[in-house]
């Protein structure tokens, strides 16, 4: 047998290993060099379309493209982060808007589970009272409870950021993309309208399944039959008539530029944020999630006496009892005089009842419409009627340009921008807890 010979190592000499150590760290360097070519250029067109220009621009850009091509990162890696962080606002402004709807559905559940709440000490009342009655439980419960639960439904968003957040050359575009108070509203007469659609699709359904029913029961089985289940959507449908409300609103804000990525890398902390963003995995959420309602009812006792002194504030009273509470009372009215109606008429029971239900459509959107709107502007307006009588009574008269400040409130940019609170209305039409404390 031929052995063969033990090969014989050459000792590799010092200049040798230098020179695999400067080739290795010159491909390192050469790759981060083309990373942050790259992420530079799409952050230059990020930034360029938020207005800012020369010196500005060309430090946020150095900046933030050199730490992340320092981290290893291109930019398909940016990209893949920051549209992570923009499927997460999107799945929290859902589920915000599920949660603050909550107690919306739950008076309707609770109207529906004790009728007896409508006459009250067991006295039947006139149908007038109890369209008030009808009118306080879903005042009340929205009010209240939405107020508690506005803790922990608040700072939700990973692309948004508040003023004193901001970089200095981030805080003007902030600023002009933050819409009116009027503007806002108008926004939210129509994203609100999903409560609108809630009820029409609720009052279908109870047509069908009366019209389904009578074919295996009598005609007063079979109302009841449907009257549950129309109630039953009603209480379902209303947290997901609030998170179709707030997606709508986050799919016009991101569309408006009020969140966005440039909120996040525009932040004065914006590493720390974008690390964080970066390993957020799904324990993480989960964690956050389960702190979030462990602490629910602690926000209750800390918070339940000033969300019910939050009725009774100039935004409580024009926008919840007024606008909301007044509405339903005359949707309801509208509502059994069409019916009484159709059923003169001729039309039977569960045709009368779907006709008096489209015709309350109009009615419910005005007044959806008008609960958002008011939420909006109620607070300055309040603000500037209180102006306009403090220099009444200091001066005894009105100066030009007092009326004028009242317009100029309206249409110009309220004075948080960027905030992560306010993809929806939701913090303006039942979160008035803040306007008492």
């Amino acid at each position: 047998m031929d052995l063969q010979p033990i090969p014989q190592h050459r000792a590799v000499s010092p200049d040798h290993q230098s020179l695999v150590r400067t080739q290795r760290t010159a491909s390192i360097d050469s790759t981060a060099a083309r990373n942050q070519v790259q992420i530079a250029t799409h952050l230059r067109s990020m930034f360029m379309s938020c207005g800012l220009r020369d010196d500005a621009l060309d430090r946020m850009v150095e900046t933030r493209s050199t730490a992340l091509a320092a981290k290893g990162k291109n930019w398909e890696d940016v990209k893949r982060t920051l549209d992570k962080g923009k499927g997460l606002d999107r799945t929290a402004s859902i589920l915000a808007g599920l949660v603050k709807s909550l107690p919306f559905g739950a008076a309707g559940a609770l109207l529906t589970g004790k009728p007896e709440i409508l006459t009250p000490g067991g006295h039947q009342v006139s149908a007038l009272a109890q369209n008030f009655i009808t009118a306080a439980v879903f005042v009340a419960c929205n009010s209240i409870g939405a107020g508690v639960l506005d803790r922990s439904t608040k700072d939700i968003l990973w692309m948004a950021a508040q003023d004193k957040d901001l970089e200095e050359s981030m805080k003007r575009h902030a600023q002009n993309s933050e819409p009116s108070a009027l503007r806002r509203g108008l926004e939210s007469s129509a994203t609100v309208q999903t409560f609108s659609v809630k009820n029409s699709l609720g009052s279908m359904l109870r047509w069908g399944s009366d019209r389904i029913a009578t074919n295996f029961t009598n005609a007063d089985k079979a109302a009841k039959v449907a009257d549950y289940i129309k109630s039953g959507f009603s209480s379902v449908g209303s947290p997901l008539a609030g998170a179709a409300m707030n997606y709508l609103q986050q799919l016009w804000n991101e569309k408006h530029q009020r969140v966005g990525s440039e909120f996040l890398l525009g932040r004065t902390d914006w590493e720390s944020r974008f690390d964080e963003l970066d390993k957020h995995n799904v324990p993480a959420r989960m964690l956050n999630t389960g702190s979030r309602v462990m602490h629910i009812p602690l926000d209750v006792v800390q918070d339940f006496s000033k969300s019910v002194r939050s009725m009774f504030t100039p935004q409580g009273m024009v926008s919840d009892l007024l606008a909301l509470g007044g509405g339903i009372i005359a949707g309801e009215l509208v509502r059994a005089r069409v019916k009484e109606s159709a059923l003169n008429a001729g039309q039977s029971k569960p045709e009368a009842t779907v006709i008096a239900d489209m015709a309350v459509f109009p009615v419910e959107a005005a007044y959806f419409g008008a609960w958002a709107l008011t939420a909006a502007v109620t607070p300055q307006a309040a603000d500037f009627a209180n102006r306009i009588i403090d220099k009444m009574r200091s001066r005894g008269a009105l100066e030009e340009g007092d009326l004028a400040e009242g317009q100029n409130l309206l249409e110009s940019s309220g004075g948080t921008v960027g905030n992560s609170d306010e993809q929806s209305m939701h913090d303006h039409m039942q979160g008035q807890s803040a306007a008492t404390s």
